[in-house]
């Protein structure tokens, strides 16, 4: 078993608080960094110098989340590991749940061959369901992976960047007959306070909406997923759409997502 963290300029506090509960999980931690600022990247070796268990690689310039985790993926394929779960900088997850997502994604995993993720629920309120269920996504951070999928279902789409990235992968999986499933007795916690809402909807920053829209516009085009999945995504990006007319520099929001829609039908990944 293997974690990967990607870091990019993390809130060193809260990043070794998360961290502290990690390590108690006494698993192999590969902390990948896309070329954070010097000062946290100092506090990251320092890390990996003090503990045993953790090892740092260091990207020489931002390289988006995908090629980052695609650097993970592989350093534990060629070491010969069978899984690998995912965290972001700012998650962590109990000791007590880690063991039951391993328990529980062993035990469906005897029953179903083609399961290859199992991720968490995101709402400790949630948990009053108390079910395993099959599902067509799951964001990354959380998610437990079956290496051996890589290589039928292919790795992460490092051209997205940000954005999508881990959606994407999992309708491709779920297209090649691999099937997903969530843990409704595990949950991850996430750092979320601080993100503006409005309406209770996220307000997503400008630079952001340009990869939503180009990335999920490239998979609608582009992509040989479920149609199913391409609806939904279409029926997410039109209602995000409308919601940047409501917010402040809506001009500039709507024009970024158009830029990002001409970019994805174009497929041209080559400028921001």
């Amino acid at each position: 078993m293997g974690i990967i963290i990607v870091t990019y300029n993390p809130v060193m506090k809260n990043f070794e608080n998360n961290l502290s509960y990690i390590k108690k999980l006494k698993q192999k931690i590969l902390i990948v960094d896309n070329n954070s600022n010097l000062k946290e990247i100092k506090r990251l070796r320092n890390i990996a110098k003090q503990n045993y268990n953790v090892s740092l690689i260091e990207l020489d310039k931002n390289m988006g989340i995908g090629y980052a985790q695609n650097i993970g993926i592989n350093y534990f394929k060629n070491k010969g590991v069978d899984f690998c779960f995912f965290l972001d900088q700012d998650s962590y997850i109990k000791e007590a749940h880690f063991k039951k997502l391993i328990n529980d994604f062993e035990q469906i995993r005897i029953i179903d061959k083609n399961a290859v993720l199992m991720g968490p629920i995101l709402n400790e309120s949630d948990l009053l369901r108390n079910n395993i269920s099959k599902v067509n996504k799951l964001i990354s951070s959380g998610s437990l992976m079956v290496l051996e999928a890589t290589s039928s279902v292919g790795l992460m789409k490092e051209k997205f960047f940000i954005d999508f990235i881990d959606y994407e992968w999992c309708w491709r999986a779920r297209k090649k007959r691999k099937n997903i499933y969530q843990d409704g007795y595990v949950v991850l916690h996430h750092e979320t306070n601080g993100v503006p809402r409005k309406y209770h909807h996220t307000i997503d920053p400008i630079f952001r909406l340009f990869y939503l829209y180009r990335n999920g516009t490239y998979i609608i085009f582009h992509e040989d997923i479920f149609i199913t999945q391409k609806l939904e995504l279409f029926s997410k990006l039109a209602g995000k759409l409308l919601f940047q007319f409501v917010l402040e520099s809506r001009f500039k929001r709507v024009s970024t997502c158009i830029r990002g829609i001409v970019k994805g039908i174009t497929s041209d990944f080559t400028k921001v």
